[in-house]
């Protein structure tokens, strides 16, 4: 465990430079990293696009970093962003304009704050305290004064701690010392493949120190589509998740078993991080990813512990599941072939959440020197469990399984001398020994089937004390061990006082405590301690918190001010964000009268200079189609289909950086809008709008907003009109791009990391809403975090507010487009009264409804899992839907409508009777739909194809009888419901970051 430092703040000279010109913009990013000893993370530079040095930003970016830059004015951003331009690095750097005070971080994000002119700062209100604010402990914050750059280091404060092993530390003692964590928390920072890839626990472990974040994992983006999946081990800032390294530890399972004592072994301290790779331990540099050493284990270590200076693994020849009665595992029985009245019992065989052993007590405990990997010493055989305090390793060691005996044996930890060995049959009949915690001078045992806990003397293993409990969790806080509702010193077992609060067992999830507060074991629950959880102190209070739920393997881990926890897809939490979170206190979440307030409009050079376009029946202005999300347009296309032009618009990102772009299962390019004779997409993580001509493919003209863009703008009255995960709506003039007008949608400036980038906390969905000549506008991540989802209503002409509302928490779902359902605004399955922007949070969820909603197309790659279905009319129910007043079209039929367009909420109404099914190719998974007034489009990946097989297809069916009109070969699947029939066109967005256009 490393030693916590104090705040503090050092200052020191680090080199000189001259004033920065354009010319040397490189040799002055060079300058500033090499004196800031920083490689990779995250840089802001406030102050940039100075009109003495506008490609600072780029430059800073080209070295490696990930920057966002805010400029002191319009004309500086410009400056910067299109020095940014040149040289392609949109994504990679950012920059905003945007007010300054505060700063609109949250707290200890960047590894560098950069800054050229202090005093401007000062007189745009930015003190030098807030630009230390922002910076992460240990980063430095360097400033040009008089010609000199000087660096301050933010060290880490005293209150904050690591937590270095599954279990906390090597005593295995489940609570943290940390002080800076508290309620309510908010999103912090988000990374990784949204869900596990395998059916449940892909993630076996993670742990966090010296400001880095290590996780064992085979939900990888290099494992989608494996079959056999291998374990990543994965470093990422663990202050802000930007991608450090990973290595390829080449060991699987199958993602069961999942009892948090069935963690991965996994440890670190300040210099490197441990684990096993092909069946051996390896230290690895944590700075750096370098394998320091692989140590000669004799057996697969399946238990690490790092104490002292050794690196000790617990080796086992085979791997078993414990029969223990106590423990998790299935009976099979089945009924006697000879004698149906009788059934026969199966040999048992474990279960999800069966608990590992060594089968048979064989293997060893070995013993390295954790700076080197010079081995120590060895003991022939294999403990399950291990722990560590004050220079004693104590181990259980198992006989027979079901087990007979179960022994728990002290260690010197500097020789490797057995110290002393007690047997569970001197104490019962049972061998029923949980290992559960050590400290000086004791280790504390509990008995799961006799019910009691047993504290034993590190000196000799004398039993120094027992006591009845039914809960067999005890964690030791501030000296004292929690059993039950007391607290009992753990040398003598004598009661010391009474718990606000008792303490109960182990659950879905492991239980910790922190700074008064108790994660519980299963859901989105908590528990408010009164200090020291002393009932005379206070009463103890639930809490809530749905916008993530403890990962299997460790739950909420508390370190660094945080929680973070691992990716999973539990039906208990539906409301809860996918990926892989930290989470902290970002202060209080806005009120019912911060999302209503009216934000402010700023004038763009387009501003009342617009000429207005109608958009025709025939034209495709919104994502999905239309404001009922119908996936329908009228448009008639020709006999003869084939490819008119096709177009690379993005590039998938590259690098390590990219590849946490691409973790997100999304597109490079958006799906497309067409109107005006022009075809719209949005380049998702350069967070650009793009027009091209609709007929040549041509770009007419590219547009650089603030942050990623999930969805391709809305086109209404001549305008292009998107939200950006910087939290704006921004509104374009269609014919050249230039911006008329943007606003606010997220209710305050508060900026987090998500996927490699920053963002609002309250990212704004891309495809806003034109109904009634109203633009409607949603932000948000969840309804269940940072107050909810914001929802504003626009005067498309000139942004003005109408009104703005929120869905606040309780609806548990994630963020989703808004739409218009039989005269409704909906907003997932919440009504949203158009005029006032009132929601009805107690509107019942459909029977079956999926969690992520119509924008989220991961299931195309992970599969449905609880996910539901998206549509549904009567018992017609798919993932995809387009309608039009004739017929409606699934991925896999066509119904006739009867006259009655269905609801794009779940109902329950009769099915209408089939019309003909659709004729997919081998192996075809439909992942966009559309539905010209002729014809219903297709298009998705082929699975499973030949050798030289297209990997994605583009069908046209006749929407009368199901007839094939044209059948063509994509070069990649195409960006999830990236369709767009305008015209006698059919525009396909590629998930290659191509756009193709189909016509005559």
């Amino acid at each position: 465990m490393r030693t916590l430092m104090p705040l503090a703040l050092g200052l020191s000279v680090l080199f000189l430079a001259g004033p920065a010109q354009a010319a040397d913009e490189q040799a002055v990013a060079k300058e500033v990293l090499e004196a800031a000893e920083v490689k990779a993370g995250l840089a802001f530079h406030v102050g940039c696009g100075r009109a003495e040095a506008p490609g600072l930003t780029a430059a800073l970016a080209e070295r490696g970093l990930v920057v966002h830059g805010l400029a002191l004015d319009e004309a500086a951003a410009a400056r910067a962003r299109k020095a940014i331009e040149a040289k392609s690095l949109a994504g990679r750097a950012t920059v905003e304009h945007v007010s300054l005070q505060p700063l609109p971080y949250l707290n200890d994000l960047a590894n560098l704050v950069v800054v050229e002119d202090l005093a401007a700062l000062a007189a745009a209100g930015v003190t030098r305290d807030e630009l230390l604010r922002v910076l992460a402990p240990g980063g430095k914050l360097c400033v040009l004064q008089g010609g000199q750059w000087a660096a301050t280091v933010k060290l880490r404060p005293s209150e904050m701690d690591d937590w270095s092993h599954p279990q906390h530390g090597p005593d295995g003692n489940m609570v943290s010392a940390d002080k800076a964590v508290g309620f309510p928390i908010g999103f912090r920072w988000i990374d990784g493949v949204p869900m596990n890839l395998v059916r449940w626990a892909g993630v076996r472990g993670w742990v966090v120190a010296n400001g880095r974040c290590f996780t064992l994992s085979s939900t990888q983006l290099e494992n989608v589509g494996l079959r056999e999946k291998p374990h990543y081990l994965v470093a990422r800032d663990a202050w802000n998740g930007l991608p450090l390294w990973k290595i390829n530890c080449e060991t699987t399972d199958d993602g069961s078993y999942l009892t948090w004592a069935n963690a991965g072994p996994l440890a670190a301290d300040d210099a490197r991080v441990y684990a096993v790779r092909r069946d051996k331990a390896i230290a690895v540099h944590a700075a750096t990813g370098e394998i320091a050493y692989t140590c000669p284990n004799k057996f697969p270590p399946c238990r690490l512990l790092v104490a002292e200076g050794l690196l000790v693994c617990s080796c086992w020849q085979e791997r078993d599941f414990s029969q223990a009665p106590w423990h998790s595992f299935d009976k099979p029985k089945e009924k006697d072939p000879n004698d149906p009245t009788k059934e026969i019992v199966k040999p048992p065989r474990p279960s999800l959440w069966s608990t590992w052993i060594a089968k048979g007590g064989a293997g060893a405990i070995e013993a390295y020197d954790a700076a080197t990997g010079a081995a120590k010493w060895s003991l022939p055989f294999a403990a399950e469990t291990l722990v560590a305090a004050d220079g004693v390793l104590y181990g259980v060691v198992q006989t027979g399984n079901p087990p007979s005996e179960h022994q728990l044996v002290a260690i010197g930890l500097k020789d490797g001398k057995e110290r002393w060995r007690t047997s569970s049959a001197r104490l019962g009949p049972e061998a029923d020994f949980q290992l559960n915690v050590a400290g000086p001078g004791y280790v504390i045992v509990a008995r799961r089937k006799a019910n009691a806990i047993l504290a034993f003397s590190a000196k000799d293993g004398t039993l120094l004390w027992q006591t009845p409990s039914g809960a067999h969790w005890t964690p030791v806080v501030d000296g004292l061990v929690w059993v039950g509702n007391k607290k009992l010193d753990p040398l003598t077992g004598e009661a010391k006082g009474h718990l606000a609060h008792g303490i109960g067992g182990q659950g879905c999830t492991p239980s910790t405590i922190v700074n008064d507060v108790l994660t519980q074991s299963r859901g989105c629950t908590y528990v408010q301690l009164p200090p020291d959880n002393d009932p005379a102190k206070g009463k103890a209070e639930g809490l809530r918190y749905d916008g993530a739920r403890g990962g299997c393997m460790e739950g909420m881990v508390p370190a660094n001010g945080m929680f973070y926890t691992a990716q999973n897809n539990c039906g208990c939490a539906p409301g809860h964000v996918y990926g892989f979170l930290a989470m902290g206190p970002s202060g209080e979440w806005p009120k019912a009268e911060d999302f209503a307030k009216a934000r402010a409009v700023e004038k763009g050079p387009a501003f009342g200079a617009i000429e207005e376009a109608s958009v025709g029946v025939a034209d495709w202005p919104l994502f999905l189609g239309n404001a009922a999300r119908s996936s329908a347009s009228a448009a008639q296309l020709p006999d003869g289909l084939r490819e008119a032009w096709k177009t690379q618009v993005a590039s998938p990102g590259d690098g390590l950086l990219g590849a946490t772009w691409r973790s997100r299962l999304e597109s490079p390019l958006s799906a497309p809008t067409a109107a005006y004779g022009r075809v719209f997409v949005a380049k998702t993580d350069a967070g650009q709008v793009v027009a091209l001509d609709a007929a040549t493919g041509k770009q007419a003209w590219c547009f650089s907003a603030g942050g990623r863009i999930d969805t391709p703008p809305t086109l209404h009255r001549g305008l292009a009109i998107f939200g950006c995960h910087d939290g704006y709506v921004y509104a374009l003039r269609a014919k050249d791009g230039a911006l008329a007008w943007r606003t606010r949608v997220a209710p305050w400036e508060r900026r987090m990391v998500a996927y490699g980038q920053v963002e609002s906390v309250w990212p704004a969905v891309g495809t806003v809403l034109a109904h009634d000549g109203v633009i409607y506008a949603n932000a948000g991540r969840t309804s269940e975090s940072d107050g909810g989802i914001a929802i504003v209503a626009l005067d498309p002409a000139t942004g003005n507010p109408l009104w703005g509302g929120a869905v606040a928490p309780g609806p548990l779902r994630q963020n989703d487009l808004l739409r218009v359902s039989d005269g409704k605004l909906l907003w997932q399955h919440v009504p949203i009264d158009p005029k006032s922007g009132a929601a009805d949070l107690k509107a019942p969820v459909p029977k079956g409804a999926n969690q992520g909603g119509l924008m989220d197309g991961t299931w195309t790659i992970l599969g449905k899992r609880r996910a539901g279905n998206a549509f549904a009319t009567g018992s017609l129910r798919a993932d995809l839907l387009a309608w039009n007043d004739a017929v409606i079209v699934t991925p896999q039929a066509a119904v006739p409508q009867e006259g009655k367009k269905p609801a794009s909420e779940l109902e329950e109404k009769p099915a209408p009777a089939k019309g003909w099914n659709a004729a997919l190719p081998a192996g075809a998974q439909v992942e966009a739909l559309g539905l010209a007034a002729n014809a219903a489009i297709y298009a998705g990946r082929i699975r499973g194809g030949a050798a030289g097989q297209a990997p994605g297809f583009l069908l046209a069916l006749s929407s009368a009888d199901g007839r094939k009109l044209a059948e063509l070969a994509l070069a990649a699947p195409p960006t999830f419901e990236g369709i767009a029939v305008a015209g006698d066109r059919i525009f396909v967005a590629l998930q290659d970051g191509s756009l193709v256009c189909f016509g005559k």
